[in-house]
């Protein structure tokens, strides 16, 4: 499991009633629940649709500001992970939530 999915699994292990302010309707929970839950995508989706490498850019940094394609060893990586997000037991949301 990538370190994005595990901040993913501890976020919503804790997650509860605590992550809304106090006099706040119950209902408003969803709005914090769901960008939680598909914070995995967001990023996968990225990566699944252009299966390529970005380059940190530093402020004046000489560095190479075009993307690269992954090599095949890469792909299938980036393949594996995103595909490995569609689990039953990632997507199971805990029974707290």
């Amino acid at each position: 499991m990538n370190r994005l999915m595990q901040v993913r699994a501890a976020a919503l292990k804790r997650f509860g009633e605590n992550n809304i302010r106090e006099g706040a309707p119950l209902a408003t929970l969803e709005d914090v629940l769901v960008p939680l839950y598909l914070l995995h995508r967001f990023r996968w989706r990225r990566r699944a649709s252009s299966w390529e490498e970005w380059t940190t850019l530093l402020r004046c940094a000489a560095m190479d500001k075009r993307p690269r394609r992954l090599c095949a060893c890469g792909t299938a990586r980036a393949l594996a992970a995103v595909l490995a997000t569609l689990k039953p037991e990632v997507l199971v949301l805990p029974s707290r939530c």
